[in-house]
């Protein structure tokens, strides 16, 4: 179970300023896709399938940008095998959340390579 320690308040200060960046970060990638998107625009289905594509990014985006201490670990090692953080960015967390985050994603990654779920999308980590 990942209850570990409490956070310090330090680790509070650089878990924050991470999952900050990384929502911007995945929102701007979004904006810059809808701009591309209803920049060509022709049609009221292709209206529509926007709208569901907004809908369903909403959804997926509030569900993994989910900030509770307890679920941070796992949100942070999706967030690197996504490649939107930087295993650096972590860089003052205790050592042994590090440890704990390093080790989860080393097995995430053995597992990608081993093909477990192939063919399905991960949930959101909760």
């Amino acid at each position: 179970m990942l209850h570990g320690s409490s956070w310090s308040p330090t680790e509070k200060k650089i878990a924050r300023s991470v999952f900050d960046a990384a929502l911007q970060s995945e929102l701007a990638e979004l904006i810059a896709q809808v701009r591309e998107t209803a920049a060509t625009l022709s049609t009221p289905d292709e209206l529509w399938d926007l709208q569901e594509l907004l809908s369903r990014r909403r959804r997926e985006i509030s569900d993994k940008y989910d900030y509770g201490y307890p679920r941070l670990e796992l949100l942070f090692v999706w967030l690197l095998r996504e490649r939107r953080i930087a295993l650096a960015q972590l860089q003052g967390l205790k050592p042994e959340r590090l440890a704990r985050i390093e080790s989860l994603l080393a097995q995430a990654l053995c597992d990608e390579e081993r093909g477990a779920g192939a063919g399905q999308d991960d949930p959101a980590p909760r």
